[in-house]
Protein backbone atom coordinates (compact mmCIF):
# COMPACT_ATOMS: atom_id res chain seq x y z
CA UNK A 1 0.00 0.00 0.00
CA UNK A 2 1.60 3.23 -1.10
CA UNK A 3 0.83 6.78 -0.07
CA UNK A 4 -2.40 8.22 -1.39
CA UNK A 5 -2.22 11.29 -3.67
CA UNK A 6 -1.33 14.44 -1.74
CA UNK A 7 -4.61 16.24 -2.46
CA UNK A 8 -6.60 13.25 -1.12
CA UNK A 9 -4.48 13.07 2.03
CA UNK A 10 -4.99 16.81 2.64
CA UNK A 11 -8.73 16.46 2.13
CA UNK A 12 -8.82 13.50 4.54
CA UNK A 13 -6.83 15.46 7.12
CA UNK A 14 -9.29 18.36 6.89
CA UNK A 15 -12.36 16.12 7.36
CA UNK A 16 -10.77 14.11 10.18
CA UNK A 17 -9.66 17.26 12.01
CA UNK A 18 -13.23 18.55 11.82
CA UNK A 19 -14.50 15.35 13.45
CA UNK A 20 -12.08 15.77 16.33
CA UNK A 21 -12.90 19.46 16.78
CA UNK A 22 -16.63 18.65 16.84
CA UNK A 23 -16.25 15.70 19.21
CA UNK A 24 -17.91 17.54 22.14
CA UNK A 25 -20.97 18.65 20.17
CA UNK A 26 -21.26 15.14 18.72
CA UNK A 27 -21.00 13.73 22.27
CA UNK A 28 -17.93 11.66 21.42
CA UNK A 29 -15.10 10.89 23.79
CA UNK A 30 -11.62 11.96 22.68
CA UNK A 31 -10.58 8.32 22.18
CA UNK A 32 -13.67 7.56 20.06
CA UNK A 33 -13.09 10.71 18.01
CA UNK A 34 -9.49 9.67 17.36
CA UNK A 35 -10.62 6.21 16.29
CA UNK A 36 -13.21 7.61 13.88
CA UNK A 37 -10.60 9.96 12.45
CA UNK A 38 -8.20 7.10 11.70
CA UNK A 39 -10.96 4.94 10.22
CA UNK A 40 -12.19 7.75 7.97
CA UNK A 41 -8.64 8.54 6.87
CA UNK A 42 -8.13 4.92 5.78
CA UNK A 43 -11.42 4.88 3.86
CA UNK A 44 -10.51 8.08 2.03
CA UNK A 45 -6.87 7.33 1.23
CA UNK A 46 -6.48 3.56 0.91
CA UNK A 47 -6.63 2.02 -2.57
CA UNK A 48 -8.70 -1.10 -3.08
CA UNK A 49 -6.78 -4.27 -2.29
CA UNK A 50 -3.07 -4.10 -3.14
CA UNK A 51 -3.55 -2.27 -6.45
CA UNK A 52 -1.76 1.06 -6.86
CA UNK A 53 -1.98 3.08 -10.07
CA UNK A 54 1.27 4.15 -11.77
CA UNK A 55 0.73 6.59 -14.66
CA UNK A 56 2.81 6.40 -17.87
CA UNK A 57 2.40 8.24 -21.18
CA UNK A 58 3.17 6.56 -24.50
CA UNK A 59 6.00 8.59 -26.04
CA UNK A 60 7.24 7.64 -29.48
CA UNK A 61 10.67 5.95 -29.55
CA UNK A 62 11.42 6.53 -25.87
CA UNK A 63 12.26 4.41 -22.82
CA UNK A 64 10.72 4.49 -19.34
CA UNK A 65 11.64 2.73 -16.09
CA UNK A 66 9.38 1.07 -13.53
CA UNK A 67 10.48 -0.53 -10.24
CA UNK A 68 7.92 -3.03 -8.95
CA UNK A 69 7.09 -3.75 -5.33
CA UNK A 70 9.55 -6.21 -3.79
CA UNK A 71 8.38 -9.72 -2.94
CA UNK A 72 9.59 -12.85 -1.21
CA UNK A 73 10.44 -15.76 -3.48
CA UNK A 74 7.20 -17.57 -4.34
CA UNK A 75 4.89 -14.62 -3.55
CA UNK A 76 3.07 -12.73 -6.32
CA UNK A 77 2.62 -8.96 -6.09
CA UNK A 78 0.67 -6.83 -8.57
CA UNK A 79 1.29 -3.28 -9.79
CA UNK A 80 -1.17 -1.51 -12.08
CA UNK A 81 0.10 0.70 -14.91
CA UNK A 82 -2.15 3.51 -16.13
CA UNK A 83 -1.27 4.05 -19.80
CA UNK A 84 -2.20 7.30 -21.58
CA UNK A 85 -1.72 8.05 -25.26
CA UNK A 86 -0.55 11.29 -26.90
CA UNK A 87 -2.98 11.47 -29.81
CA UNK A 88 -6.71 10.98 -30.41
CA UNK A 89 -6.16 8.59 -33.28
CA UNK A 90 -7.42 5.55 -31.39
CA UNK A 91 -4.54 3.50 -32.77
CA UNK A 92 -4.43 -0.13 -31.65
CA UNK A 93 -1.38 -0.88 -29.51
CA UNK A 94 0.56 -4.14 -29.60
CA UNK A 95 2.03 -5.23 -26.28
CA UNK A 96 5.06 -7.53 -26.01
CA UNK A 97 6.59 -8.74 -22.73
CA UNK A 98 10.27 -9.73 -22.64
CA UNK A 99 11.09 -11.89 -19.62
CA UNK A 100 13.74 -14.61 -19.97
CA UNK A 101 13.23 -16.06 -16.46
CA UNK A 102 9.42 -16.19 -16.31
CA UNK A 103 8.89 -13.97 -13.27
CA UNK A 104 6.68 -11.31 -14.91
CA UNK A 105 3.26 -11.62 -16.52
CA UNK A 106 0.65 -9.13 -17.75
CA UNK A 107 -3.12 -8.72 -17.61
CA UNK A 108 -4.99 -6.20 -19.76
CA UNK A 109 -8.15 -5.84 -21.80
CA UNK A 110 -7.78 -6.47 -25.52
CA UNK A 111 -7.86 -4.80 -27.96
CA UNK A 112 -5.56 -2.23 -26.33
CA UNK A 113 -6.19 1.16 -27.97
CA UNK A 114 -4.25 4.40 -27.53
CA UNK A 115 -6.43 6.87 -25.60
CA UNK A 116 -5.79 10.45 -24.47
CA UNK A 117 -8.73 10.99 -22.12
CA UNK A 118 -9.33 7.46 -20.86
CA UNK A 119 -6.23 5.63 -19.55
CA UNK A 120 -5.85 1.93 -20.30
CA UNK A 121 -4.79 -0.39 -17.48
CA UNK A 122 -2.03 -3.00 -17.57
CA UNK A 123 -1.49 -5.14 -14.46
CA UNK A 124 2.08 -6.41 -13.99
CA UNK A 125 2.33 -9.60 -11.92
CA UNK A 126 5.73 -10.29 -10.34
CA UNK A 127 6.65 -13.66 -8.77
CA UNK A 128 10.39 -13.94 -7.97
CA UNK A 129 11.96 -17.39 -7.84
CA UNK A 130 14.83 -16.53 -5.49
CA UNK A 131 16.24 -13.69 -3.41
CA UNK A 132 17.74 -11.62 -6.23
CA UNK A 133 17.02 -8.83 -8.69
CA UNK A 134 15.12 -9.38 -11.95
CA UNK A 135 14.72 -7.36 -15.13
CA UNK A 136 12.28 -7.43 -18.03
CA UNK A 137 10.60 -5.03 -20.42
CA UNK A 138 7.26 -4.22 -22.01
CA UNK A 139 7.15 -2.94 -25.59
CA UNK A 140 4.14 -0.87 -26.66
CA UNK A 141 3.99 -0.72 -30.48
CA UNK A 142 1.54 1.66 -32.17
CA UNK A 143 1.83 2.82 -35.77
CA UNK A 144 5.50 3.53 -36.47
CA UNK A 145 6.20 4.20 -32.79
CA UNK A 146 7.68 2.12 -29.99
CA UNK A 147 7.62 2.84 -26.26
CA UNK A 148 9.75 0.57 -24.06
CA UNK A 149 9.13 0.26 -20.33
CA UNK A 150 12.02 -1.37 -18.44
CA UNK A 151 10.91 -3.49 -15.47
CA UNK A 152 12.94 -4.05 -12.30
CA UNK A 153 11.90 -6.28 -9.42
CA UNK A 154 13.60 -7.70 -6.33
CA UNK A 155 13.16 -10.98 -4.53
CA UNK A 156 13.76 -10.36 -0.83
CA UNK A 157 14.42 -12.34 2.33
CA UNK A 158 11.77 -13.06 4.98
CA UNK A 159 11.74 -10.80 8.03
CA UNK A 160 13.68 -11.99 11.07
CA UNK A 161 12.69 -11.55 14.70
CA UNK A 162 13.44 -8.20 16.36
CA UNK A 163 13.75 -6.31 13.07
CA UNK A 164 13.48 -2.53 13.58
CA UNK A 165 11.49 -0.69 10.88
CA UNK A 166 11.53 3.02 10.08
CA UNK A 167 8.12 4.72 10.07
CA UNK A 168 9.47 7.22 7.54
CA UNK A 169 10.09 4.40 5.03
CA UNK A 170 6.85 2.49 5.63
CA UNK A 171 5.70 2.45 1.99
CA UNK A 172 9.00 0.84 0.87
CA UNK A 173 9.20 -1.78 3.63
CA UNK A 174 7.97 -5.40 3.51
CA UNK A 175 7.14 -7.54 6.52
CA UNK A 176 7.57 -11.11 5.35
CA UNK A 177 6.52 -14.38 7.04
CA UNK A 178 7.91 -17.62 5.66
CA UNK A 179 7.37 -21.01 7.30
CA UNK A 180 6.72 -24.73 6.69
CA UNK A 181 5.32 -27.79 8.49
CA UNK A 182 3.30 -25.58 10.84
CA UNK A 183 0.06 -23.62 10.65
CA UNK A 184 1.38 -20.35 12.07
CA UNK A 185 4.36 -18.05 12.52
CA UNK A 186 5.05 -15.21 14.96
CA UNK A 187 7.40 -12.23 14.72
CA UNK A 188 8.37 -9.57 17.24
CA UNK A 189 8.76 -6.30 15.32
CA UNK A 190 9.89 -2.85 16.40
CA UNK A 191 9.21 0.55 14.86
CA UNK A 192 11.23 3.76 15.21
CA UNK A 193 9.59 7.17 15.31
CA UNK A 194 11.60 9.16 12.75
CA UNK A 195 8.68 11.23 11.43
CA UNK A 196 7.80 13.68 14.21
CA UNK A 197 8.96 15.05 17.57
CA UNK A 198 6.13 13.10 19.21
CA UNK A 199 3.50 10.71 17.89
CA UNK A 200 0.38 9.32 19.51
CA UNK A 201 -0.16 5.65 18.59
CA UNK A 202 -3.89 4.95 18.63
CA UNK A 203 -4.30 1.79 16.54
CA UNK A 204 -2.16 -1.03 15.09
CA UNK A 205 -4.07 -3.45 12.89
CA UNK A 206 -3.99 -5.45 9.68
CA UNK A 207 -6.01 -4.07 6.79
CA UNK A 208 -7.83 -7.31 5.92
CA UNK A 209 -8.49 -10.96 6.66
CA UNK A 210 -8.32 -11.44 10.43
CA UNK A 211 -8.32 -15.21 9.91
CA UNK A 212 -4.77 -15.05 8.49
CA UNK A 213 -3.13 -12.10 10.27
CA UNK A 214 -3.29 -10.86 13.84
CA UNK A 215 -1.39 -8.30 15.88
CA UNK A 216 -1.23 -8.17 19.68
CA UNK A 217 -2.08 -4.51 20.18
CA UNK A 218 -5.25 -4.45 22.28
CA UNK A 219 -5.83 -1.01 23.74
CA UNK A 220 -3.00 0.66 21.81
CA UNK A 221 -2.93 4.22 23.14
CA UNK A 222 0.50 5.64 23.90
CA UNK A 223 3.00 8.30 22.87
CA UNK A 224 6.47 7.86 21.34
CA UNK A 225 9.08 10.64 21.25
CA UNK A 226 11.38 11.18 18.25
CA UNK A 227 13.80 8.24 17.75
CA UNK A 228 11.84 6.25 20.32
CA UNK A 229 11.01 2.61 19.55
CA UNK A 230 7.88 0.58 20.25
CA UNK A 231 7.37 -3.16 19.66
CA UNK A 232 4.49 -5.50 18.80
CA UNK A 233 3.95 -9.21 18.23
CA UNK A 234 2.42 -10.12 14.85
CA UNK A 235 1.09 -13.51 13.75
CA UNK A 236 0.30 -15.29 10.49
CA UNK A 237 -1.97 -18.35 10.15
CA UNK A 238 -1.93 -20.36 6.89
CA UNK A 239 -3.46 -23.83 7.14
CA UNK A 240 -2.05 -25.03 3.81
CA UNK A 241 0.87 -24.12 1.50
CA UNK A 242 0.23 -20.82 -0.27
CA UNK A 243 0.59 -17.06 0.19
CA UNK A 244 -1.44 -14.12 1.44
CA UNK A 245 -0.98 -10.34 1.27
CA UNK A 246 -2.11 -7.59 3.61
CA UNK A 247 -0.95 -4.31 5.18
CA UNK A 248 -0.04 -3.48 8.77
CA UNK A 249 -1.55 -0.07 9.48
CA UNK A 250 -0.34 2.16 12.29
CA UNK A 251 -2.78 4.96 13.08
CA UNK A 252 -1.49 8.15 14.70
CA UNK A 253 -4.29 10.75 14.97
CA UNK A 254 -1.88 13.60 15.63
CA UNK A 255 -2.63 17.06 14.30
CA UNK A 256 -2.31 16.62 11.35
CA UNK A 257 -3.34 12.97 11.28
CA UNK A 258 -0.67 10.40 10.33
CA UNK A 259 -1.27 6.89 9.03
CA UNK A 260 1.60 4.61 7.97
CA UNK A 261 1.09 1.25 6.22
CA UNK A 262 3.63 -1.55 5.78
CA UNK A 263 3.34 -4.23 3.08
CA UNK A 264 2.85 -7.69 4.63
CA UNK A 265 3.48 -10.99 2.83
CA UNK A 266 2.98 -14.47 4.25
CA UNK A 267 4.18 -17.66 2.57
CA UNK A 268 3.78 -21.22 3.80
CA UNK A 269 6.16 -23.48 1.87
CA UNK A 270 5.58 -27.00 0.68
CA UNK A 271 8.52 -29.36 1.21
CA UNK A 272 9.35 -29.31 -2.53
CA UNK A 273 9.58 -25.49 -2.42
CA UNK A 274 12.16 -25.69 0.36
CA UNK A 275 14.29 -28.12 -1.61
CA UNK A 276 14.21 -25.84 -4.66
CA UNK A 277 15.35 -22.83 -2.62
CA UNK A 278 18.27 -24.71 -1.10
CA UNK A 279 19.88 -25.37 -4.48
CA UNK A 280 19.26 -21.85 -5.83
CA UNK A 281 22.33 -20.34 -4.14
CA UNK A 282 23.78 -18.10 -6.87
CA UNK A 283 24.78 -14.71 -5.47
CA UNK A 284 26.07 -11.34 -6.71
CA UNK A 285 27.78 -8.73 -4.53
CA UNK A 286 29.08 -5.20 -5.23
CA UNK A 287 31.92 -3.70 -3.21
CA UNK A 288 32.08 -0.89 -2.34
CA UNK A 289 28.53 0.35 -2.88
CA UNK A 290 28.20 3.36 -2.99
CA UNK A 291 31.55 3.83 -4.75
CA UNK A 292 33.71 6.75 -5.86
CA UNK A 293 35.82 4.59 -8.16
CA UNK A 294 36.17 0.98 -9.26
CA UNK A 295 33.64 -1.63 -8.10
CA UNK A 296 34.34 -5.33 -7.49
CA UNK A 297 31.61 -7.68 -8.71
CA UNK A 298 31.72 -10.84 -6.62
CA UNK A 299 30.04 -14.06 -7.79
CA UNK A 300 29.06 -17.23 -5.95
CA UNK A 301 27.82 -20.39 -7.69
CA UNK A 302 27.55 -18.60 -11.02
CA UNK A 303 30.27 -19.34 -13.58
CA UNK A 304 30.79 -17.77 -17.01
CA UNK A 305 28.47 -14.87 -16.27
CA UNK A 306 27.29 -12.28 -18.76
CA UNK A 307 27.44 -8.85 -17.10
CA UNK A 308 25.34 -5.92 -18.37
CA UNK A 309 25.43 -2.50 -16.67
CA UNK A 310 22.64 -0.03 -17.46
CA UNK A 311 21.66 3.45 -16.39
CA UNK A 312 18.27 4.23 -14.85
CA UNK A 313 16.73 4.54 -18.34
CA UNK A 314 17.73 0.98 -19.18
CA UNK A 315 20.43 2.07 -21.66
CA UNK A 316 23.38 -0.35 -21.75
CA UNK A 317 26.69 1.35 -20.90
CA UNK A 318 28.93 -1.73 -20.43
CA UNK A 319 28.80 -5.43 -21.35
CA UNK A 320 31.32 -8.13 -20.41
CA UNK A 321 31.62 -11.93 -20.33
CA UNK A 322 33.38 -12.86 -17.09
CA UNK A 323 34.52 -16.05 -15.36
CA UNK A 324 34.77 -15.33 -11.64
CA UNK A 325 34.98 -12.00 -9.82
CA UNK A 326 35.40 -8.91 -12.02
CA UNK A 327 36.56 -5.36 -11.28
CA UNK A 328 34.58 -2.69 -13.14
CA UNK A 329 36.60 0.50 -13.63
CA UNK A 330 33.53 2.74 -13.93
CA UNK A 331 33.92 3.17 -17.68
CA UNK A 332 31.65 2.53 -20.64
CA UNK A 333 32.35 0.03 -23.38
CA UNK A 334 33.93 2.89 -25.34
CA UNK A 335 36.23 3.82 -22.42
CA UNK A 336 34.46 6.95 -21.15
CA UNK A 337 34.08 7.52 -17.40
CA UNK A 338 30.39 7.34 -16.42
CA UNK A 339 28.95 10.24 -14.38
CA UNK A 340 27.66 9.98 -10.83
CA UNK A 341 24.24 8.39 -10.48
CA UNK A 342 22.35 5.16 -10.00
CA UNK A 343 23.12 2.16 -12.22
CA UNK A 344 21.91 -1.44 -12.42
CA UNK A 345 24.33 -4.37 -12.57
CA UNK A 346 22.75 -7.43 -14.21
CA UNK A 347 24.53 -10.79 -14.28
CA UNK A 348 23.07 -13.80 -16.10
CA UNK A 349 24.25 -17.39 -16.36
CA UNK A 350 23.49 -20.88 -15.06
CA UNK A 351 23.25 -21.73 -11.36
CA UNK A 352 24.42 -24.93 -9.64
CA UNK A 353 21.04 -26.58 -10.19
CA UNK A 354 21.48 -26.15 -13.95
CA UNK A 355 18.75 -23.54 -14.32
CA UNK A 356 19.18 -20.15 -16.03
CA UNK A 357 19.39 -17.33 -13.53
CA UNK A 358 19.63 -13.55 -13.64
CA UNK A 359 20.88 -11.44 -10.74
CA UNK A 360 20.42 -7.67 -10.47
CA UNK A 361 21.65 -5.10 -7.94
CA UNK A 362 21.46 -1.28 -7.93
CA UNK A 363 24.80 0.57 -7.73
CA UNK A 364 25.39 4.18 -6.66
CA UNK A 365 28.39 6.01 -8.09
CA UNK A 366 29.66 9.19 -6.46
CA UNK A 367 32.13 11.56 -8.12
Amino acid sequence: MRAAPLFMRKFAVMICSAIRLRSNSLRLTEKTARGLAVLLFLLLTSSKGNATLHPFTLRCDSVGTFVLDSAMAGVTVDDTLQILGTSKSGTQVGIKLTDSLGVFSLSYKAPFVEQVDSPQLVIVHFTPHTQQGYTGSIEFAYGACRFILQLYGSGIRPTVNNTVFSLANASQEVIGFEYQNTDSATLRLSFRNDIADSIHIHSIAFSSDDTVFRVDSAGADFKVLRNGIFSVWVHSFLRAPGSKLSSLIIGMPNDPIIVEAFHVQSLRLANSDVAEKLVSSAHLSLSPNPSRGAVLLGFRDLAHARVVITNILGQIIREENVNGDWLWDGRTTEGSTVPAGTYYVIASGVSLNGKPIELMLPLSLMR
